[in-house]
């Protein structure tokens, strides 16, 4: 095998146990390894193993974007890495030989004393805590930790701190939009129930004058099966002598000369006699101002 470090051939290749001969003809640049150099080898690979090791876990350490932190049995701070003053406000040297404790919210101080007892015991799992910065900062975290023993005993804890303050942004922005979405249904099913119990004719008219929706009383005014009228328009069933005015009010809302319109005017029933109502018509605009659709009372 070739040892990474200095990249020495220290097994040459063996037939039956014993160093290969060189075969006839074949120039060799070096001679075999003695079993001396051999063993020496060895013993520099073993050594290398656990140096390579050990260099890995450092460069975990130090390159983890979450506060990693080494605490001894007591609770005091033997190690933090550059997450964790960033996270916490403070440097290595400033925070090291503290508990652990003290950078917990007041409040919460007691119970995190007894969770790390049970960290101890390897009882606790994961927990959330508030951490204080040194600017005084609060700040949402999630502890979880690894006992760390050695030859069966406990020598500290490997604690990771997780900030949650992220996390708890996009809560609050998708709790805000469950909320917004109740409130709406809520505002829809009040308007649902007052457009389809009002005593007068209500109606949901598109830019292009077609009833989108309409309620009972109106249906009865003008003799059409509620199923009937969406899909119409409002000029199928207006008298001709009333159209062109009922027209022109629409176009100056669309145009923005008026905001709603009143005027008396006559419906044609279904069953083809005249009906006078008095009708009043507003403008639906969307949040950037734009026309939507007109809402119709008769």
């Amino acid at each position: 095998m070739l040892l990474v470090a200095g990249a020495v051939d220290v097994a040459p290749r063996m037939e039956g146990g014993m160093p290969a001969p060189a075969k006839r003809g074949e120039e060799t640049s070096r001679s075999p390894a003695t079993e001396s150099e051999t063993m020496s080898a060895r013993e520099e690979a073993k050594e290398f193993e656990p140096q390579s090791a050990a260099e890995a876990y450092r460069l975990l350490f130090d390159q983890s974007g979450e506060m990693v932190c080494i605490l001894d049995l007591e609770g005091r701070l033997t190690s933090v890495n550059p997450a964790g003053e960033r996270l916490t406000g403070y440097s290595a040297t400033e925070i090291i030989g503290r508990l652990a404790v003290e950078l917990i919210a007041p409040e919460l101080r007691e119970q995190a004393a007894h969770q790390f007892l049970e960290r101890l015991r390897g009882d606790a799992g994961p927990s959330e805590t508030v951490l204080v910065t040194r600017e005084g900062r609060r700040i949402p975290v999630l502890a979880t930790s690894t006992l760390i023993s050695y030859e069966g005993e406990p020598v500290g804890v490997l604690g990771l701190i997780t900030d949650l303050t992220p996390r708890r942004s996009v809560e609050r922005a998708l709790n805000g939009q469950i909320e917004a979405e109740l409130h709406r249904r809520e505002a829809e099913a009040r308007f649902r129930h007052f457009f389809d119990s009002a005593p007068i004719g209500e109606a949901i008219v598109s830019l292009t004058g077609e009833y989108l929706d309409v309620n009972n009383a109106l249906c009865e005014l003008v003799g059409y099966p509620r199923s009937d009228l969406p899909g119409t328009t409002f000029e199928d069933i207006t008298h001709p002598d009333d159209l062109e005015a009922d027209l022109e009010f629409r176009r100056q809302m669309l145009a923005g000369e008026i905001r709603s319109y009143q005027m008396e005017k006559r419906y044609v029933h279904k069953d083809g006699h005249t009906v006078w109502a008095l009708l009043s018509v507003s403008l639906v605009r969307t949040n950037a101002g734009e026309p939507s659709y007109f809402i119709s009372q008769v």
